[in-house]
């Protein structure tokens, strides 16, 4: 059982690694966008499993943040769809 200074250690590895992707994602609309989201999950699953935390499908959503009206992804985990949002609220 891993302790939570350890814990939040391998967070923080998580969060240097892929910031460049969230920029990238974030700000970066063009063909390929689907592709590069699925291909930016699975990293992300797999370097998370690295530190015994795993991500749960049921809880997880996606949301785009763009210019562009009406940009729909579709990203499965675990068998199952992830839900895209279009605020924080939802």
């Amino acid at each position: 059982m891993t302790n939570h200074s350890e814990c939040k250690n391998s967070i923080r590895h998580i969060e240097n690694r892929f910031s460049p992707y969230f920029n990238f994602l974030f700000f970066k609309m063009q063909f390929g966008l689907q592709e590069r989201i699925r291909n930016f999950f699975k990293d992300l699953v797999q370097e998370s499993a690295r530190y015994n935390m795993y991500i749960n499908a049921q809880k997880s959503k996606i949301m785009v943040v763009s210019r562009q009206d009406n940009i729909s992804v579709q990203v499965d985990h675990e068998g199952e769809s992830l839900e895209q949002v279009h605020d924080f609220n939802s």
